[in-house]
């Protein structure tokens, strides 16, 4: 019977040292690799090496690339790729751009807030039973019938409500009363 007791071997017992060490060794990489990863994102790499990644999230903390800054220096804007949203730094004023990151040629519409196109469309004339408003974000001229409350810019797809013309006439001749009496 002195055998059979020595061939016994408990699993549990035996691999406990291993297994905390292991799940020791996998914090420990978790913390390397949030202290190496880039400024505003250690918290990211911690829990990704802790949960994933394990050793391996080390290595790919350490070769992380920093994110883009956040402001523009002086006299450029700052603009979103449509196609990957990375974004630009390009000088103010500019007409286009080649994205730094996807090599898409982007042209840049700038939206025109008075000067010669809403003064030419000023000087139009407005057909009978018609107003004419200029769309505050796009400067587009728009012919809404005179009884409407709202229009939507054809060009911009902004919405706009405005004042009727019977609802400013009713407003005109309606005697006002005060309330409260």
């Amino acid at each position: 019977m002195n055998s059979n007791q020595q061939t016994t071997f408990d699993l549990g017992t035996s691999l406990a040292p291993y297994a905390s060490a292991i799940i020791f060794f996998w914090l420990l990489s978790a913390i390397v690799a949030a202290a190496v990863a880039p400024r505003g994102r250690e918290t990211t790499f911690f829990f990704l090496t802790l949960v994933f990644l394990g050793p391996l999230g080390v290595g790919f903390a350490a070769v992380a690339a920093p994110r883009e800054p956040d402001t523009a220096m002086p006299g450029r804007a700052g603009l979103v790729c449509p196609r990957c949203a990375a974004t630009q730094y390009i000088k103010a004023g500019a007409q286009s751009f080649d994205c730094w990151r996807c090599d898409q040629s982007v042209d840049i519409e700038y939206p025109r807030f008075g000067g010669p196109r809403v003064e030419a469309a000023a000087k139009t004339k407005i057909p009978e039973g018609r107003r004419k408003f200029i769309c505050p974000r796009c400067g587009a001229a728009q012919n809404v019938p005179e009884n409407d409350s709202s229009y939507e810019c054809w060009q911009c797809g902004d919405h706009r409500v405005v004042q009727s013309k019977k609802i400013a006439k009713a407003a005109k001749t309606t005697p006002q009363t005060k309330s409260g009496k």
